[in-house]
């Protein structure tokens, strides 16, 4: 793993997932520390180096306000909640986080792509 920035708190963390199609997504609360959210323990903090898991990660400045990350985070992890894909995954963990409104944009764009599909098979069959 090779660092191009300097990791801020409140900084989005993404890596490649699922080959590659989707994005893991997790909140730096420290310099070496990642709330994420996975399938295998749900809402937890972690290693930089783990969170990564071998890939390269891409830093998104958020600008948001440390103290209020890692409010939000330390809130977060005296509740953890379970992983789920669609009520609860690592996007809207992070959005949470930083904008207080846990969110997922990749769920949405793949809604939507998914009901884009659905019409278009239904007015083909007119």
């Amino acid at each position: 793993m090779k660092r191009m920035t300097t990791i801020r708190t409140g900084d989005v963390l993404t890596r490649p997932k699922a080959l590659g199609v989707l994005t893991h997504v997790g909140v730096a609360v420290a310099p070496n520390l990642v709330v994420q959210n996975t399938p295998e323990k749900g809402e937890h903090l972690t290693t930089l180096q783990e969170f990564s898991a071998g890939k390269m990660i891409a830093v998104h400045r958020t600008g948001a306000n440390p103290s209020i990350v890692v409010a939000r985070a330390q809130e977060t992890l005296a509740n953890p909640q379970k992983y789920h894909p669609i009520q609860n995954n690592c996007e809207h963990t992070a959005t949470k986080i930083i904008q207080g409104i846990a969110r997922s944009p990749q769920l949405a764009v793949f809604g939507i792509i998914a009901l884009v599909g659905v019409l278009a098979i239904a007015l083909s069959r007119r």
